[in-house]
């Protein structure tokens, strides 16, 4: 067990002994279930312990900043609470991240120390119970300046990752919300989680509070449909988490198989379209739900259940305080949660700007949402910021002005000089952007349109008219 230190700081005292509460239990109480196997809340515990002491040999403890990136498995779990109960801040950082973006994140966190996987920079990210864990000192980084203990990552508008930090107390906070929902996961039910764990959807509502609510979660390195539902029959799936790329998957097998306890699903991470709820309730016999939420300030509304139907994201959960002005939803926040901004003014007053556009039942309370204001889109529910990858185009020494859309896949329109080729942009943006950001067409010429007051046009119709005339 973890000796503690008489002068461990008052808030990692704290983070240290609630990861020990919340994986605490009756030692064959089974937690996670695996194609390899079942993993109870002794193995978890022990294997916590194992990693806390090993990262503690290391020179990791209260206050210092890790940043994590290992793929989707049992480990990144274990080495997860094993630095939180370690006292340490944890960047959560996606293992399919390249260098490049790595290199651009780091630069704005500065973390002391770096755990990985063996299998970093993989296109795909798929679950495997075990992986190979390393940690190396970055030879510099700070200190932790606040209690944060959850640190996450987003592209910010201006190119530049926006570091978004939470505490242990509003993660606990947002436990008892979900806790508190109706048809949220209850003791005893199984739990199948799809989308990814390192996201606040699938960390939060998927492993945290299955850990708190003794629900057992359901893991999987399948991706096909068809063995998707075969595996939620076969282990008696009481709910299904995903976003709605899975569940479009899901309800595209015609025949699935009978699934008695499956009660519910729940998604998250875009707009869910009419036609697909409609198909999982005809195919699967079941409501989609829905989730909406932030990084910043995790789960702002939710109708698990899905009583009010695929246009609505729910009502605010009780303590969330949200209004809508001139079509755009905020959020009330207690202080700014960016512990490293990208220069937008996104907290006013106490008001944090979500940037999506919605509007609010006047009678029930439920949000709508309606799209976004900005560049942020979604792709399978992973948040793709166009100005991010306009920014890594411009790095290229040939390229003067770039503008990147979306419609159904990510374009970009660039001005270039000199000789180069579509491949020559395409080769650049994989060397430094995830494959999910990487633009499937590439447009280029001398110069881009213009309006009549000098601004590079944005709309991607105009832009390919302007194409069309130029070929013409």
């Amino acid at each position: 067990m973890i000796v503690t230190k008489e002068d461990r700081p008052a808030d990692w005292e704290a983070l240290s002994t609630w990861i020990a509460e919340l994986i605490d239990g009756a030692a064959d109480d089974v937690v996670w279930i695996h194609d390899a196997g079942n993993v109870t809340r002794g193995d978890l515990i022990a294997r916590v312990e194992e990693f806390a002491d090993l990262l503690q040999r290391d020179g990791i403890g209260p206050g210092c900043t890790v940043a994590l990136r290992i793929g989707p498995s049992c480990t990144l779990f274990y080495v997860l609470f094993g630095l939180w109960r370690c006292g340490a801040q944890v960047l959560l950082v996606d293992s399919r991240a390249k260098p490049a973006e790595v290199d651009r994140l780091f630069r704005r966190y500065e973390p002391q120390f770096e755990v990985h996987s063996d299998t970093i920079g993989d296109v795909r990210a798929v679950f495997q119970a075990d992986r190979e864990v390393r940690t190396r000192s970055t030879g510099g980084g700070t200190r932790a300046a606040g209690p944060h203990c959850l640190v996450q990552s987003s592209s910010g508008a201006t190119g530049r990752p926006k570091i978004i930090g939470r505490t242990a107390d509003s993660v606990q906070r947002e436990l008892e919300r979900i806790a508190a929902l109706p048809g949220a996961p209850a003791e005893g039910e199984r739990v199948l989680l799809l989308g990814s764990m390192l996201h606040s959807f699938g960390l939060i509502v998927g492993v945290l509070h299955s850990l708190r609510a003794k629900a057992r979660l359901v893991l999987t390195f399948s991706v096909r449909p068809r063995e998707l539902l075969d595996l939620a029959a076969r282990q008696d799936v009481t709910m299904i988490l995903g976003v709605p790329t899975h569940f479009e998957l899901l309800a595209s097998v015609f025949d699935p198989p009978p699934l008695p306890s499956l009660r519910g699903a729940v998604c998250a991470g875009d707009v869910l379209d009419r036609g697909v709820f409609d198909l999982v309730e005809r195919r699967l016999g079941i409501r989609l739900g829905q989730v909406y939420g932030m990084t910043e300030v995790g789960v702002v509304a939710a109708d698990l259940t899905g009583r009010l139907g695929p246009h609505s994201v729910g009502v605010p959960l009780p303590g969330i305080a949200v209004r809508c002005s001139d079509g755009e939803l905020f959020v009330a926040v207690e202080e700014s949660p960016y512990l490293r901004s990208d220069g937008i003014a996104r907290v006013v007053d106490g008001w944090l700007r979500t940037f999506d556009r919605a509007d609010q039942n006047p009678d029930t309370g439920a949000l709508r949402i309606l799209g976004r204001t900005d560049s942020v889109i979604a792709i399978g529910g992973l948040k793709v910021d166009l100005t991010e990858i306009e920014a890594v185009l411009h790095e290229h020494e040939q390229v003067h002005e770039a503008v990147v859309t979306y419609h159904e896949v990510i374009e970009a329109h660039v001005g270039v000089s000199g000789v180069v080729s579509t491949a020559d942009l395409l080769s650049w943006c994989r060397e430094r952007l995830s494959h999910v950001k990487v633009p499937k067409r590439v447009h280029l010429g001398p110069a881009l349109p213009r309006t009549a007051t000098g601004k590079l046009i944005r709309d991607r119709d105009r832009l390919h008219a302007a194409r069309s005339r130029i070929v013409d």
